[in-house]
């Protein structure tokens, strides 16, 4: 348990605040519609002043549901904040490719939902927008996401696998928290950060494996219940001298070392790519402003010939403007 005055504060806000069903943060101020809002069918929208359409209120009762991708030969958008809240008899929607923009909270509690159909054009899950789906067992994140926003998907108690795309780069502030039925989550090494109680109250969740790439986790992302108790047994898999090893050890958790032999030359932050990411910290080695040491030398060493020099900083950029390849 973290022995830290900042972690022992961070407790009594969180305790106090579990009292409430929705994580900090999380309260229903109403619908986005505007007074202009017209109606076409089930739907109430607004025009936008690009000319395309953002779908503001779903007004019907349909059990299966797919979103237009035209109305009125105006191109559907954009799904506003709360547009399909509270539709409790909802179970199927499907989103059309023309939609790039998902509100806040916008699926909220539509607590009878099983699937969700997301297209490529939508790059961000924005907060809260599918909380409470209770019923919803999976879902289909597609590669075009790069961030998972603030309890996304918070207290979907159906859950129980979770895989999120290498197109990811940030979990956030409760993403998953409350998805008791989750067994298996699977974070690809595209990601950098998770947020503050992103699987906090998974009690279902006994393990994760980490990924070197990230170099950010907040307090209480993984391992404890609701009441702020540490799950039994919870075990964390990771990279020695990673971020993984040490959210494991100020919070004792067991942590389980794993061989890195998928790191490959030049990939000091391991993304996957060569970047000037990289090229900074060969940089930084070659003035002796901070000496790379064991693993991350040798991985810099990319001619390896036992020096970090000129010579892996040139091959290195050839790499990445695709002159030369280092991993061939």
């Amino acid at each position: 348990m973290k022995k830290k005055i900042l972690s022992a504060v961070c407790a009594l806000v969180l305790v106090f605040s579990s009292a409430a069903a929705l994580p900090e943060g999380f309260a229903k101020t109403g619908s986005a519609i505007t007074a202009s809002a017209e109606t076409y069918g089930d739907y109430e929208y607004t025009v936008l002043d690009d000319g395309t359409v953002k779908i503001g209120a779903y007004i019907g009762s349909d059990e299966e549901v797919t979103i237009p991708s035209t109305i009125d030969g105006k191109k559907v958008t954009s799904i506003g904040e709360w547009a399909f809240s509270d539709c409790t008899s909802l179970a199927s929607v499907t989103i059309p490719n023309s939609v790039t923009s998902i509100g806040a909270r916008a699926f909220s509690n539509c607590t009878s939902l099983t699937s969700v159909t997301i297209p490529d054009s939508v790059t961000s899950i924005e907060d809260y927008v599918f909380c409470d789906c209770t019923s919803l067992t999976s879902i289909n994140i597609p590669n075009s996401v790069t961030d998972i926003g603030m309890g996304a998907f918070y207290n979907c108690k159906g859950f129980t696998s979770v895989t999120i795309p290498d197109s990811v780069t940030s979990i956030g502030y409760g993403a998953f928290s409350d998805c008791t039925s989750l067994i298996s989550v699977t974070i690809p090494n595209s990601v950098t950060s998770i947020g503050h109680r992103a699987f906090f109250g998974c009690t279902s969740l006994k393990s994760v494996t980490i990924p070197n790439s990230v170099t950010s986790i907040s307090l209480y992302a993984f391992g404890y219940d609701s009441h702020m108790n540490i799950i039994n047994g919870f075990t964390i898999y990771g990279y020695k001298g990673t971020a993984a090893e040490t959210y494991a050890k100020d919070d004792d958790f067991k942590f389980v070392e794993l061989e890195d032999d998928s790191r490959k030359k030049g990939d000091l932050n391991s993304n996957g790519k060569i970047d000037a990411s990289d090229l900074l910290q060969v940089k930084s080695h070659i003035k002796k402003v901070k000496p790379l040491e064991g693993d991350d030398f040798t991985c810099a060493d990319v001619d390896g010939n036992g020096a970090i020099n000129a010579a892996d900083l040139l091959k290195m950029k050839a790499h990445m403007k695709g002159v030369s390849s280092i991993w061939e």
